[in-house]
């Protein structure tokens, strides 16, 4: 519940929408549905299918900070638009959200999908590549996402990711 909470901090649009009671049924319902006590049932399912499918989630989340702050921003922050929501602040992007990053955080986690797709037995006979990719999710993810968010404003020629 805190998590929605904090989702309805971060988009006061929806402030209303996130009484006491909607929350309690949406947490309730994803945890019913989830079935969160069968990646529980044994060590092996919640290592590698609760741990690495999470890893392929956080991975690209890295590859885009890391690529951004090394690659792209060559390690210079403006820390005064760090915090700002000015339209006109280095960090604003497309009405606040970087479209790029998005872009970049999909790219990582899709070659991932079918190997955790097989793991979780929704798909059966999956070529032996998605289970090699799956068993290293992180660092594939982590990678593609990165390469992709690091190409992206040299091929769209997006001025906005220029350094400063």
């Amino acid at each position: 519940m805190p998590r929605l909470k904090s989702l309805a901090n971060g988009l006061p649009v929806f402030m209303g929408a996130f009484t006491f009671v909607s929350v309690a049924v949406t947490s309730s319902t994803g945890v019913i549905f989830g079935h969160p006590w069968r990646l529980l049932s044994s060590s092996e399912s919640f290592v590698y299918t609760w741990l690495v499918g999470y890893s392929a989630v956080m991975g690209p989340i890295g590859g885009v900070m890391v690529a951004d702050y090394h690659f792209i921003r060559k390690r210079e922050l403006i820390v005064e638009d760090l915090y700002s929501s000015s339209l006109t602040g280095a960090y604003y992007y497309s009405g606040g959200f970087n479209l790029a990053a998005v872009a970049a955080l999909v790219v990582g986690i899709l070659p991932v999908i079918p190997g955790f797709l097989e793991k979780v037995e929704i798909l059966s006979n999956v070529p032996k590549m998605f289970r090699v990719i799956y068993g290293n999710a992180w660092f594939i993810s982590t990678f593609f996402a990165g390469f992709f968010y690091w190409v992206s404003p040299i091929c769209l020629n997006d001025q906005k990711f220029k350094p400063f």
